[in-house]
C-alpha cells in the first residue's frame, strides 16, 4: 500500500488492528506525498494494491482509467495553523492577529511542496482564501516569498521535528496531523480552514499556484479537503485486499480516524 504522509499515525494503527483479525496477511506500506505516491505508480512502477490519496482528485486525474476503475472517498480534514511553545509570539497569536505574526521579518513558516503534497497545496489555498476573509490584498505573497523565512519540505509530516527543534515557529497543517503530534494550534474559520464541503464554491472560486519545475507553474482552484482510495484493477492479491477495505469500512475504522483528528466522509 502506498498512503499519503498525513495517515501515517492512523494507518499504523489501522494496520495493527486490521492484523489481529487477519493473522495470514502480511502488510507492506509506504507513506509519502501523495503526489510522490503517484509517481511512484506510474513512472517507478512500482507494485500496489491500494492507494489512499489526501486528495482523491489525484486518483481521478492519473490512475483513472489505466491503473484503476474508480475512487471512494472516506475522510476529510481541515487546516490550523500550529506551532509549540519553542514558537516566536506563541502566547500572544490568536484568530484575530495570525496573519499579522505570519507576516513578521524573525518569524519562520513551513510547509511541505505543493509539487509533491496537497497539504501544501492546501497550505497556499488557506493563505489565499484569506486575503478575501480578511481582505488583505496579496497576502499570499508576502507570506510566501519571504527571504529566507519559508521553509518548504517533501511532506507535512516532515515539518514536525522541524517545530519540535524550534527551527520554525509556524506551519500550516492538518490539524489531523498536530492533534497526533501534541502540537499548540489555531484554529481558522470554515472560510478558509477547507473542512467544510458546503463552501466548495467559496474555496473553488480562488485560483493558486505553485512551480513544478523550474520553468513550469501549476495553476488550480483551492479545494475542499477529501482523501480517498483506490484498487490496482491489476491487483494479484484481491481476498486479502477485500479483507482490508470491509475493515477500513467499520466502525472500527471509523473510530480510529475520528480519534485521529479526521472528519469520516464515506459516500
Amino acid at each position: 500500500m502506498f498512503h499519503a504522509g498525513s495517515l501515517s499515525h492512523p494507518f499504523h494503527v489501522l494496520k495493527d488492528s486490521f492484523l489481529k483479525s487477519n493473522t495470514n496477511i502480511i502488510i507492506y506500506s509506504q507513506a509519502c506525498g501523495s503526489k510522490q505516491c503517484i509517481r511512484n505508480i506510474i513512472d517507478l512502477q512500482k507494485k500496489w494494491d491500494i492507494f489512499l490519496s489526501a486528495d482523491i482528485s489525484l486518483i481521478d486525474s492519473f490512475l483513472i482509467p489505466e491503473y484503476t476503475s474508480t475512487s471512494f472517498p472516506f475522510a476529510s480534514n481541515e487546516m490550523v495553523v500550529a506551532y509549540t511553545k519553542k514558537s516566536k509570539y506563541n502566547d500572544e497569536i490568536n484568530s484575530r492577529n495570525w496573519i499579522n505574526i505570519l507576516q513578521k521579518n524573525n518569524v519562520k513558516l513551513a510547509f511541505s511542496d505543493p509539487a509533491s503534497d496537497p497539504c501544501g497545496v492546501r497550505a497556499i489555498g488557506v493563505l489565499k482564501l484569506s486575503e478575501s476573509f480578511y481582505k488583505k490584498p496579496d497576502l499570499l505573497e508576502k507570506i510566501r516569498f519571504r527571504d529566507n523565512n519559508v521553509i518548504i519540505r517533501p511532506k507535512e509530516v516532515d515539518i514536525i521535528t522541524l517545530l519540535e527543534l524550534g527551527e520554525v515557529d509556524y506551519t500550516i497543517i492538518y490539524k489531523s496531523v498536530a492533534v497526533q503530534h501534541k502540537l499548540k494550534y489555531l484554529t481558522l474559520p470554515d472560510s478558509i480552514n477547507l473542512s467544510n464541503q458546503q463552501l466548495q464554491n467559496w474555496y473553488q472560486s480562488h485560483y493558486i499556484y505553485y512551480d513544478i519545475t523550474k520553468n513550469k507553474k501549476v495553476y488550480e482552484p483551492v479545494n475542499f479537503i477529501k482523501y480517498g482510495y483506490c484498487v490496482n484493477k491489476n491487483s494479484e492479491d484481491k481476498n486479502s485486499v477485500k479483507e482490508f477495505l470491509e475493515f477500513l469500512k467499520s466502525s472500527t475504522s471509523k473510530k480510529i480516524l475520528l480519534n485521529c483528528g479526521h472528519k469520516i466522509i464515506y459516500e
